[in-house]
């Protein structure tokens, strides 16, 4: 057995890239290696420093999904109900991480390591990469929330049509469904990436977290109630020194110098 971490972390310029590290089993998700990734972005949320998290797979892969041997582990309804709690865990902090995050993705994206992209803000593929909710093989479902943020992303009726037929598609497929952001060279990925980091590191810190939180909401509850949640973040927003520097910057024609 490996003595290798499960899971890379390397920060630098105020990203925080967090590699899966399981490449001999293709970065599958095993309760260990979720459990690092909620303890991660843990620590990221808790971190100023941090502007912007990239999630990344080694060995030219980003993730074939769950570890299925730890499908024989379960022996009762709870035990099953119990196995889906750390994944839906550890996606929804992703979703509602302050920071943006990115899916960096190379190669093999399936199963659970595509419900793991869909719980990023940004999908950034090579164009050699391969997605499908591939789950009906085995007599499973998506349950780690592809059903649901598939559907989100792509709508219901194409939705339905990968998760039922389980099939394999390529990324210029996931580009034209909206399931992914853009699709590059293989070679130009870190620097697409890089690309898109600075862009968001350039903007403030608390626009970009009000705003990831009020589009994650906007799918629940009615117009209303969310436009008067919108009002009440604003207001917040409206008291604090980035909108204050964004306004004066603006009405000055300089630069703004964010905190």
């Amino acid at each position: 057995m490996s003595d290798a971490p499960r899971l890379l972390e390397t920060v630098e310029a105020g990203v925080l890239t967090l590699t899966l590290n399981r490449p001999r089993v293709l970065n599958a998700l095993d309760r260990p290696l979720i459990a690092d990734l909620r303890a991660a972005l843990a620590r990221a949320r808790a971190d100023a420093g941090v502007r912007v998290v990239v999630i990344a797979g080694a060995g030219g892969c980003f993730s074939a999904g769950a570890d299925i041997g730890e499908l024989t582990e379960i022996r009762t309804h709870a035990d099953g109900v119990a196995w889906t709690r750390p994944a839906h865990e550890l996606l929804d902090a992703l979703a509602t991480l302050p920071q943006p995050v990115i899916a960096r993705i190379e190669g093999i994206c399936v199963g659970g390591g595509q419900e793991l992209a869909l719980a990023c803000d940004f999908r950034i593929a090579g164009e050699g990469a391969r997605f499908g909710q591939v789950e009906v093989n085995i007599g499973s479902i998506a349950s780690w929330g592809g059903t649901q943020r598939l559907a989100r992303t792509v709508g219901q009726a194409k939705a339905k049509e990968l998760a039922l037929l389980g099939e394999q598609f390529p990324a210029s497929e996931a580009l034209a469904i909206g399931l992914v952001h853009r699709v590059v060279l293989d070679g130009q990925l870190d620097e697409e990436i890089g690309s898109w980091c600075a862009r968001l590191i350039a903007k403030p810190a608390s626009a970009l977290a009000a705003t990831k939180l009020s589009i994650h909401r906007a799918l629940d509850g009615t117009l209303r109630e969310n436009l008067d949640r919108d009002a009440e973040v604003f207001a917040g927003l409206a008291l604090g020194a980035d909108l204050r520097e964004g306004v004066a910057a603006f009405l000055e024609k300089r630069p703004p110098r964010w905190g």
